[in-house]
């Protein structure tokens, strides 16, 4: 019996979510499972850049029109298509939108629901909203997936059944993310990080802590690869503090596969997070991880050497963490992390078990 499984998100750009659902899609075509990724586009706007991203992969996608936060013509589309799509179809959704989409367009057909929490951003009154309904909703569906503990944990305290509630790593391709040589003779330590450009990644307080490291004679250079609401705001305290030949901000890439061996070591200071692929590609390359004390963080570099994690919005420290980085080469052992528990494949062997209990549901 073959699965269809078709895929629902809400995207605003390449983040860590995209990815990850970008290696699942991947690693489903190689075993059959003929995975659908359907894309809500509003036709006022350019094109979301997953659907892009995806056709060059080779996976099937299909851009659903939808404008606005309620479009009943959107619910007619998603309907037909899941009803068009055969006798054994997983439909598994990514985000609100996508879960309140489904849950609408899914009413009366025989099909497993599924969902990933991939973690919530943004406190606004809107968002908090559509976090209450989704969450409310979700108590309907065949499974919910958490990318970790904690967020596991927030799903069963809103009234997920704990029988309902799964917890699968995020994974990677890990022959795309591979330990290469870093260029020599570089002056001071390289650092960097890869983040939506928004408030809860708290890189206001690492631009901050970056200066100050660099007052008391610590020779720290900083590269902030991503774009987001918060551009300006972060361009502005890099010209305050006058560290614009030491911190640069070069905008989004969509491949940093090079890039992470280059660095003596990688920094998410998130207020909040899941399990950021940024991190996961990060140690397959072979690079340190300095990180907050947030979502799967912890577990993820837990006893590595070289890495750190420092409570979250603790100013000393990050401080006292940045001032002890030291230069070092890629560690085989970091990537070895990597292949035993973020590897795409284990992640698709966990969603395939996932669908196979949904369906026996």
């Amino acid at each position: 019996m073959s699965t269809r499984v078709v895929h629902l998100r809400s995207s605003a750009g390449l983040y860590g979510a995209e990815h990850m659902l970008l290696a699942l899609c991947v690693e489903q075509q190689r075993r059959g499972q003929w995975p659908l990724l359907m894309v809500f586009a509003d036709p006022r706007q350019p094109p979301p850049a997953l659907l892009a991203a995806a056709a060059q992969r080779g996976i099937a996608v299909l851009r659903l029109p939808c404008a606005g936060a309620i479009d009943l013509k959107a619910v007619q589309l998603l309907r037909l298509q899941l009803r068009a799509s055969g006798d054994h179809v997983v439909l598994h959704c990514h985000d609100y939108k996508s879960v309140f989409y489904g849950r609408l367009a899914a009413i009366g057909l025989r099909l497993c629901r599924v969902a990933t929490a991939h973690g919530w951003i943004g406190e606004s009154v809107r968002l908090r909203a559509w976090r209450a309904l989704e969450l409310r909703l979700l108590r309907g569906f065949d499974r919910v997936c958490a990318v970790s503990i904690s967020i596991a944990e927030q799903l069963r305290a809103a009234g997920i059944s704990a029988t309902r509630v799964a917890q699968i790593d995020n994974g990677i391709d890990v022959q795309r993310f591979q330990m290469r040589a870093p260029t020599p003779e570089r002056a001071g330590l390289h650092l960097g990080t890869a983040a939506r450009l928004s408030p809860e990644k708290n890189l206001v307080q690492l631009i901050e802590a970056l200066a100050q490291c660099r007052a008391l004679g610590v020779d720290l250079r900083l590269t902030i690869y991503g774009e987001g609401p918060q551009r300006a705001e972060l361009q502005a305290a890099i010209e305050r503090l006058r560290m614009r030949e030491w911190i640069t901000l070069p905008g989004a890439c969509n491949d940093l596969a090079d890039w992470y061996s280059q660095l003596d070591a990688f920094v998410l200071v998130s207020l909040s997070e899941g399990m950021p692929l940024a991190v996961i590609e990060a140690l397959a390359c072979g690079c340190p991880v300095l990180a907050s004390d947030t979502g799967a963080m912890p577990t993820m570099l837990a006893g590595l050497p070289g890495c750190h994690v420092v409570p979250v919005a603790n100013y000393a420290a990050l401080m006292a963490a940045l001032c002890a980085l030291q230069p070092r080469a890629p560690d085989k052992r970091l990537r070895q992390r990597v292949l035993d528990r973020y590897a795409a494949t284990r992640m698709a062997d966990a969603y395939t078990a996932l669908y196979h209990q949904a369906q026996a549901r």
